[in-house]
């Protein structure tokens, strides 16, 4: 059965890795390969704390951080080597109780626990774009409008994955669910209903167990808000 991991046992996490993220920073600026920002994101985020992990298991839990590029030294500007940079460097400055590997979509490191043969927690690590793409506005009339609503900008994420079929990286557009962010703010306005969320999310995390977390968790907040917002 799933469990929530308590606030202090995600605090004492991210009071490891961070400053191992602000060394990983420092190495990458001050030898002029790239400069990246970063924000932990999914169920450990500062605004859902909905950590979860198996009760009694051997996996420990797990959250998920983008590393933002800023700004990349043009030599480098290629997908495979933005990763292996970042890999490289965090490979510096780890400890040596962590297991590293280079996934699908991510850099993931654990930390192992080697007496009791274990998986204490894990840190996903998705190398990150953003950018503003202009769209032609589909009701722009030339005629009536103004000039200056012809176009749009909306806001796209690519992130660097790995091709299996052709064993190569590059960079991947990746949906914004910016129609979660609005009902969000409206579920976490009332503390009962967030508890309520919660509740929920545990609940389907138990009964779905095939089911990737963030699937469960938007098909929980449309539920949600539905129930009380429409």
């Amino acid at each position: 059965m799933y469990e929530f991991v308590s606030k202090k046992e995600v605090s004492f996490a991210r009071q490891e890795i961070e400053p191992i993220i602000h060394r990983v920073q420092n190495y990458l600026r001050d030898n002029n390969i790239l400069t990246f920002q970063y924000n932990l994101v999914g169920s450990a985020s500062n605004h859902r704390h909905l950590v979860t992990r198996i009760e009694g298991g051997n996996k420990g839990f797990d959250m998920d951080y983008n590393l933002i590029l800023k700004q990349l030294n043009p030599k480098f500007d290629d997908a495979k080597i933005i990763k292996f940079k970042i890999m490289e460097a965090f490979y510096k400055f780890l400890p040596k109780n962590y297991k590293r590997e280079d996934s699908f979509s991510a850099i993931t490191l654990k930390k192992i626990d080697q007496l009791h043969k274990k998986i204490i927690y894990s840190f996903d690590f998705a190398i990150v774009n953003y950018y503003f793409e202009d769209i032609k506005n589909p009701d722009f009339d030339d005629e009536y409008d103004e000039l200056d609503n012809e176009y749009f900008s909306i806001e796209r994420q690519e992130i660097i994955l790995f091709n299996k079929h052709n064993k190569s990286y590059g960079w991947e557009l990746r949906p914004i669910a910016s129609d979660h962010r609005y009902m969000e703010q409206y579920v976490k306005s009332e503390s009962y209903i967030w508890n309520e969320l919660r509740d929920e999310y545990l609940k389907h995390k138990n009964l779905e167990l095939t089911k990737k977390s963030r699937v469960i968790y938007y098909e929980t907040l449309n539920r949600i808000y539905k129930k009380h917002f429409n």
